[in-house]
Order: C-alpha cells, then structure tokens, then sequence
C-alpha cells in the first residue's frame, strides 16, 4: 500500500514501548509472542505483517487498526481494558473481542482455565442451533486479514 510511513509506526512503537516500562525490545519480545527479529524490523521501519501488528497494537494498548492509522499519519486509539472492569480479562481476548469481524458471543464461550497458565481456553462453545462446536481448538474463527 502506497503512503504507508513504516518509520513513523516505528518511532511511535518504541516511545510507546518505553512509556510502558519496556527499556529493551527483549522484554518486548517476551510479552507479545513476537520474535526479536521480528520486532527489530518493526522497530527499524520495516514491514511486518497483518498479525504482527495486532500483537503489537495488543500489548501496547492500542485499539485495532491503531498501527495502521499511523501508518496512515494518524494517531493510534489508546483501548487498553481496564480488567477491573473488563468484560475479557485476557488482553488477547479483548483485542480480538474488539476487532469487528468477530462476533461477540463467541468469546462468551472462552475463559481462563485452571492448569493453562491463564490462557484461554474453549469451554461448551455452540453454534448457532445449539450444535455442538467441533473446530479445533485453539485457533480463532475470525480472519486474520480482519485485524488491520
């Protein structure tokens, strides 16, 4: 895409990183699943793809679609849940709960689960009709093109 300022999202990525406590891209790298590497690019102005962005919009609290507004020369949306008073306590969860594309009462169906380190996991999900849900778990039933 045509006018995208890779190294603006660049410099807003980091002074958000480091306004969060995060002095090095290692303790980055450690909260949102991405890969030094992988941020390394981000960081020096290099595309990365649609899903990394969200991870990164997710842990930077940032609404979706923020990365690319900046992208754009606009201003990222601060959308961090307040889990005091968040309905998805899990950060990834609320991201993807917030992204459009994903209807809402499917995550209705995910929770933490005892002996997963706090990682959601699927409980008695249905589908429409009260059909029992056999997808496979642990993937998402929403696109990852509708992240950005």
């Amino acid at each position: 895409m045509t006018g995208e300022d890779w190294q603006r999202l660049a410099d807003y990525v980091i002074a958000r990183r480091v306004e969060l406590g995060m002095r090095d891209r290692r303790a980055f790298a450690e909260v949102t699943g991405v890969t030094e590497r992988t941020l390394g690019k981000l960081e020096n102005g290099q595309r990365v793809s649609p899903s990394t962005l969200g991870m990164v919009e997710n842990r930077l609290g940032w609404a979706p679609g923020s990365c690319r507004r900046i992208l754009a020369g606009g201003e990222p949306n601060v959308g961090s849940p307040d889990l005091g008073h968040a309905e998805h306590e899990d950060p990834t969860l609320w991201h993807i709960a917030s992204t459009p594309a994903c209807p809402p009462t499917w995550f209705a169906a995910w929770s933490p689960s005892p002996g997963t380190g706090g990682k959601a996991t699927p409980t008695q999900a249905s589908r429409p009709g009260g059909a029992p849900d056999r997808r496979p778990t642990g993937r998402l039933p929403c696109s990852a093109g509708s992240l950005g």
